[in-house]
């Protein structure tokens, strides 16, 4: 059976600003993806594949309150180079408070997947101070073909 793309999030005006999602990344040989899912100026939603690492910097969001919530995996957050705050797997989260410091990085051997809703403060400059030099470097992505999560 043919697999049909992840559809994009879709708002119509005739239903009032809603919009409708699903949660079906591609699955990764490597590197770490995100896509965005649904959102407004206030709240966004995303959700991250990630086959090798996570974060690259440590860093804070000075006008982004986040929770990250574990679909499949697990993901190591820290709240600087190496103090661990949470290790959480499948069907656990974290919420990362406006400018708290903070890093993570997939933990497991299967792909990490990660829903994210992250809510604005309109009022506050958005800026993301970094506070470590890069922890790895950056791995493109690849997919791997018709692998998807969920299927």
């Amino acid at each position: 059976m043919a697999r049909v793309e992840p559809k994009q999030a879709e708002q119509t005006d005739e239903r009032g600003g809603f919009q409708t999602f699903q949660v079906r990344p591609q699955l990764l040989k490597s590197g770490k993806q995100v896509t965005e899912l649904a959102g407004d100026d206030l709240l966004k939603a995303t959700v991250l594949v990630a086959d090798s690492g996570g974060e690259t910097v440590v860093h804070s969001h000075q006008a982004m309150d986040q929770i990250f919530f574990v679909l499949s995996g697990q993901a190591t957050f820290y709240k600087n180079l190496d103090d661990v705050v949470a290790v959480i797997g499948p069907m656990e989260g974290i919420m990362v408070p406006r400018g708290t410091t903070y890093w993570y990085e997939k933990t497991s051997d299967e792909n990490l997947v990660l829903f994210r809703a992250a809510a604005i403060d309109p009022n506050a400059e958005h800026v993301s101070p970094r506070f470590s030099d890069q922890l790895r470097p950056r791995v493109e992505p690849q997919t791997i073909v018709g692998k998807f999560f969920g299927s």
